[in-house]
């Protein structure tokens, strides 16, 4: 960039968050025609007849507007001169933000400009008063795109892209940032300058993700792109042995799952996380997950980290965040930080929505039919991808058996297809994954659950999305939101196709819905969440009084979302079923963590699990039923996390053969517990799992070992049983049939 030019600008500064907004204007009326030259260093390689777009922006005071220049296909070229921008504002207010024009002419610029001169004429149906063209000018360079040449990292493009441009002139200025961006707008690039900042300076750097599979392939692209740095990488998956603790202390980069930071930040006495303060950057990928059902753990998360590092900038990216001037305030408050908001609805490849209806099949008694429903959205799912023979699809699905029976379907009529999903292992979902990127005879069709839909990078001209409901429920609107932005990936593709299959009669909701994306709302301010997040925090010492409940929630995003205020009512509701529970002791205005607690605060479990566990092995051993396959598979599977939203009709049948078999011991297995039991039961027989349990059995082995664990600290710290032979005969009968 010239050193005359100004950086990008993104809003007026304010005293805690900033943003830069978009032109929305009115739609288009009448013509004009204008010529126009100015000189852009970027323009340099354009031709003559190519065809521009050009993107109407505000820019830094009233009147003002920046006008971005891309190519057709959307490739970032640069912008034009304020006094240029100002009187094409002028005429162009009430007009639609997006132009399309064609480069008539390309001659030497004045003496002055070492730019050449660019002639540009574009149509627009509406015109100023007078219907008179505007005068060309010749004009320095104003405000471009940057330069990736002079950038100490090489990057494969000349210029960062409007999005990264607008966040490099915020790498070293201490703010936290949020970026709101299309997907495929650049938002990880963006993230890598506030990275390599942050190591310049000496800092650490933490990246997290919602999803094992995006961690880790952040993980992958990172060991590259950093190849002279120590990374670390932590999820679920791995146990927290001196050597990781070693690796998470010395690392430059802890890439984790969004929960681990709850996690770290839980133990981070016991522990010893004290690398947490070497901290300058956290990086929140796909940070609507503060609105999901996991959504509470990250915000909590945040809030203890910032309480121990408050010297860490706070960057969060996101494709669907609608309120993300709300989210800066509150991430400003969480570590007195301002907040730069830069926004962005720029999409560097076009994407078509189009919306295929289903009918909706009922019985009888004039309830849905879910399988013949079911089966509709199936075939017109199979059609819509017969019908382009020769292009790749990626079709996301909302339960597993449904994405298992296209696959087949499929399979036999010749498409090569695969199935990515949660049960499978890391090489078998980077197998399948790089199958499908090959684009000369890989998988033609990708069936997915929501695996790959935050933020996985495949490439999918075409996305289908069976449905809207998952069972009998819907499924959140950000997950459908995030599924449709797979399609059409920059640099492969000219433009995205989204198939969305919906009820009939829905179009119109869902037209309104991708307009107008519901806002990132908390998750935190349902009393069963906070049983959980209190106990952690009388855990942590950072709660000892009642007090001090509020104290700990007003910092949260649920507290500034709240219909109401959190009252004294609602701390009471919060501690009685803690002490219900066994989980604390209280005495005047003072609380305490009981032994019971400890092991949900320690072990990472709901509270209402870790009281199940201790009241189910209490009558299992009370009875001696210690070898019952059985009694054992439900005092494992009967807790509350266990629990399906719904018991498939194909259940019924063993529902009844379970009641029969447990009644005769006097014991009780939850109606929605029963699938979860006979996972845990074939994990117990060494059985192959059958449909419909095979998820919930990977759920349970992957996690056996955290539960052995969990048991053990109850029986020794709290219930007293003497059991440790049991657990330790436990442990070996899983391993001994657990089938490969």
């Amino acid at each position: 960039m010239p050193e005359s030019a100004s950086p990008p600008a993104v809003g007026r500064p304010m005293p805690r968050a900033t943003r830069t907004p978009l032109l929305a204007p009115e739609p288009i009326r009448t013509e004009l025609s204008v010529s126009l030259e100015a000189g852009l260093e970027p323009l340099r390689d354009i031709r003559a007849g190519e065809k521009l777009r050009l993107w109407l922006e505000p820019g830094g005071g009233a009147g003002v507007f920046d006008v971005a220049v891309e190519r057709g296909d959307g490739t970032p070229v640069g912008y034009l001169e304020p006094a240029i921008s100002r009187r094409i504002g002028a005429a162009l207010e009430r007009s639609r933000r997006e132009l399309w024009a064609t480069v008539v002419e390309i001659g030497p610029g004045p003496d002055q400009f070492t730019q050449p001169r660019i002639a540009v004429e574009f149509r627009t149906p509406t015109k100023p008063p007078g219907g008179a063209p505007f005068p060309s000018a010749a004009v320095p360079t104003f405000r471009e795109l940057v330069p990736t040449a002079a950038y100490p990292h090489p990057y494969p493009f000349p210029f960062f892209n409007p999005v990264q441009s607008a966040v490099f002139p915020l790498r070293g200025n201490g703010n936290n940032i949020i970026v709101s961006a299309n997907t495929s707008a650049g938002k990880t690039i963006a993230a890598e300058l506030l990275v390599d900042d942050t190591l310049a300076r000496g800092r650490k750097v933490i990246y997290l993700s919602p999803f094992k599979a995006l961690t880790e392939e952040r993980y992958a692209d990172w060991k590259k792109r950093y190849s002279d740095k120590r990374l670390a990488i932590t999820t679920g998956d791995y146990e927290l042995t001196p050597a990781l603790q070693e690796e998470l202390r010395s690392a430059d980069i802890v890439v984790m799952t969004s929960e681990m930071m709850d996690s770290r930040t839980r133990k981070f006495e016991s522990e010893r996380n004290e690398w947490m303060r070497a901290v300058g950057l956290v990086v929140v990928d796909e940070a609507h997950i503060l609105s999901t059902p996991r959504g509470d753990k990250v915000e909590v998360g945040l809030m203890r980290f910032t309480r121990f590092c408050p010297q860490a900038r706070l960057m969060l990216l996101s494709a669907t965040m609608s309120n993300r001037d709300e989210i800066g305030e509150w991430i400003t408050s969480l570590n007195d930080m301002p907040t730069d908001v830069v926004y962005k609805d720029w999409r560097p490849v076009k994407l078509d929505v189009h919306y295929v209806e289903h009918r909706e099949f009922r019985n009888f008694n004039g309830k849905l039919d879910y399988h013949r429903t079911e089966e509709e959205k199936i075939a017109l799912a199979l059609e819509l991808v017969m019908l382009k023979p020769a292009e790749k699809f990626l079709v996301f699905v909302h339960t597993k058996k449904t994405g298992s029976r296209i696959v087949a379907e499929l399979k036999k009529r010749g498409v090569k297809a695969l199935y990515h999903n949660g049960d499978l292992d890391l090489a078998g979902r980077a197998a399948a994954e790089s199958s499908f990127k090959n684009r000369a005879n890989g998988t033609r069709v990708l069936v997915s659950t929501c695996t790959t839909a935050w933020g996985v990078n495949l490439p999918a001209r075409n996305v289908v999305v069976v449905g809207v409901t998952r069972g009998l429920k819907p499924v959140d609107e950000i997950d459908i939101i995030q599924m449709a932005g797979r399609a059409g990936r920059y640099g492969i593709d000219e433009e995205g196709h989204v198939f969305l299959i919906v009820p009939m009669g829905s179009r119109e909701e869902w037209e309104e819905i991708f307009r107008r994306p519901r806002p990132v709302t908390s998750v935190l301010n349902d009393h069963g969440r906070l049983v959980e997040h209190v106990l952690a925090e009388i855990y942590t010492g950072l709660v000892g009084r009642l007090s001090d409940v509020f104290t700990w929630y007003r910092r949260s995003l649920g507290h500034r979302q709240g219909k109401r205020p959190f009252s004294y009512d609602d701390i009471r509701k919060v501690v009685e079923k803690l002490i219900s529970l066994d989980m604390i002791r209280i005495q005047g205005d003072q609380v305490a963590i009981s032994a019971l607690g400890a092991v949900s605060a320690v072990m990472y479990f709901p509270p209402e699990d870790i009281h199940a566990w201790r009241m189910n092995f209490n009558r299992l051993f009370t009875k001696g039923l210690e070898d019952n396959e059985h009694a054992v598979a439900w005092a494992l599977a009967d807790v509350p996390s266990l629990a399906m939203d719904y018991l498939p009709a194909d259940f019924s049948t063993l529902e009844l053969e379970w009641a029969a078999i447990l009644s005769e011991h006097d014991l009780r297995l939850s109606r929605l517990n029963v699938p979860a039991a006979l996972a845990v039961h074939a994990c117990l027989m060494g059985a192959k799992p059958f449909a419909g349990i095979g998820t919930l059995a990977g759920r349970f082995w992957s996690d056996h070992l955290r539960i052995l664990n969990a048991l053990r600290m109850i029986d020794k710290s709290f219930a007293k049983w003497g059991r440790e032979e049991f657990w330790s005969q436990l442990g070996l009968r899983l391993t001994r049939n657990k089938k490969s």
